[in-house]
């Protein structure tokens, strides 16, 4: 194999391991289904990786109204960390 053919493997793997060549990948702004049906049915669950402080949030105001917590869930679920 000549010094070319290796740049051009090294450079194709770049590529790979940036996604660009993986078009179904999902944005992260984007809300999944499941996450959203976690929002209304769990939502302390929905936010379990977004950090303590968003999960503290959501299981208080779910604990004084469910509607609340649901709002709440679907907000941190929607902003991108």
């Amino acid at each position: 194999m000549r010094l070319e053919e290796h740049v051009n493997e090294g450079e194709r793997w770049k590529n790979d391991s940036k996604g660009l060549s993986e078009p179904h990948k999902k944005s992260n702004s984007k809300m999944g289904f499941w996450r959203a049906v976690f929002c209304l049915i769990l939502p302390p669950l929905a936010v379990i990786d977004k950090g303590c402080g968003a999960i503290l949030i959501v299981t208080i105001l779910t604990c004084f109204a469910w509607i609340p917590g649901v709002i709440a869930a679907l907000i941190f679920s929607l902003k991108s960390k």
